[in-house]
């Protein structure tokens, strides 16, 4: 048994979201490993002349889930650093076919190998139970120490320290940051930098809501792997994310990834954008599907009535999920002509809630917010 390509291996950092990607090929045979996401909580306090100031005051603790929605990156814009600033993120839309992303904050004694790691790690996140991420949270500081997963053990041999307490409007925090970890038997070497600098305060407009005093952190990280053999491949990313005393996480972030090779002309750039919860209230969901509404909203007597227009044959079905992402019904409407439609679908075993509800077809698909009562 032979490698016969590894591809990209890319390290993000984003403050609050960081992206562990590693794709092999296994005779020519794509071998991907998960994604990780690592959520990092930031903590935030009121500072001076109303500007924003992030403190340890509200580091996570045992017990705390996140959510997020992952954003349409359509017109999803990078928004502009100074002060007093006025950020319109009022047309931004969810991502189709996009559920809620809960991260937990748990005991690090969770992870399998949580040994492995030293004695500074007091707190590990997971998003499916099997994947841990290992983070020590300071009084002055919040540092990462790697990745616990079934697959592998990462543990950074210099950890990567994101930020700084307190941090304020203009304040640079930066930090390098080393890993060295087996991966399927091949040796992965990680080295980069990652710089975090306070470039903005202003107002954060979001759908339905608007956020004043709010902070803005530019992360700018840059990474290169060594993967045995195979070559080195950079990555850079620059995220921007906001901050606002309405919640202890960040609201809203924005991110540009770009990765090359040693061994590939290909250039590989990516952008990707998450959106807080409580701001998902305010936002229109996705929607390519002409007409699609539901009524009654808030549903009634246990079932909704879904209006959409066709305008070219396919085949329909629908699933909705609860607030935590979780699929919780799904109904098969069949093959439909191009034309308008009324659809019953039935809510008889769910309880009264907020759900979405998820019309796909193979061209047009959307999401909506429903309310049983």
């Amino acid at each position: 048994m032979s490698y016969k390509t590894i591809h990209t291996v890319f390290l993000r950092n984003h403050v609050k979201n960081s992206v562990y990607f590693i794709k092999f090929t296994l005779n020519n045979k794509p071998k991907p490993m998960k994604k990780i996401y690592l959520f990092l909580l930031m903590s935030s306090a009121f500072g001076a002349s109303a500007q924003y100031t992030l403190t340890s005051a509200s580091n996570p603790v045992i017990g705390d889930i996140e959510k997020t929605w992952a954003l349409d990156t359509a017109n999803l814009s990078l928004g502009s650093p100074g002060t007093a600033q006025i950020w319109n993120y009022t047309n931004i839309t969810i991502s189709p076919s996009t559920s809620v992303t809960a991260n937990s904050y748990v005991s690090p004694t969770a992870a399998p190998n949580a040994a492995s790691f030293p004695a500074g790690v007091n707190i590990a996140t997971t998003t499916d139970g099997a994947s841990y991420n290992m983070f020590g949270y300071t009084s002055s500081d919040i540092t990462f120490y790697g990745i616990d997963d079934p697959n592998f053990i990462a543990v950074f041999q210099n950890p990567e320290k994101y930020i700084t307490f307190p941090f304020s409007y203009g304040m640079i925090s930066t930090d390098t940051y080393s890993a060295s970890f087996t991966y399927s038997a091949i040796p992965i070497t990680i080295n980069g930098t990652v710089t975090v600098t306070a470039d903005g305060w202003g107002t954060l407009n979001t759908p339905g809501n608007s956020y004043a005093n709010t902070l803005r952190l530019k992360i700018q990280d840059k990474s290169i792997q060594t993967t045995g053999a195979f070559g080195t491949t950079t990555n850079t990313s620059v995220g921007y994310s906001y901050f606002n005393g309405a919640s202890k996480f960040e609201l809203l972030s924005v991110q540009t990834q770009t990765s090359t090779s040693s061994t590939s002309t290909v250039v590989t750039k990516t952008k990707s954008g998450k959106v807080n919860n409580i701001v998902l209230a305010g936002i229109k969901k996705y929607d390519n599907t002409t007409g699609f509404s539901l009524y009654p909203n808030p549903a009634v007597n246990k079932e909704v009535s879904l209006h959409f227009n066709l305008t070219s044959t396919e085949t329909y079905s629908v699933t909705v999920f609860n607030v935590l992402g979780q699929q919780v019904l799904t109904q098969n409407l069949g093959e439909k002509a191009p034309g308008s439609y009324n659809e019953t679908v039935k809510l008889n075993d769910l309880s009264g809630g907020v759900y979405y509800i998820h019309l796909k077809g193979k061209k047009q698909e959307g999401v909506q917010k429903l309310i049983i009562e």
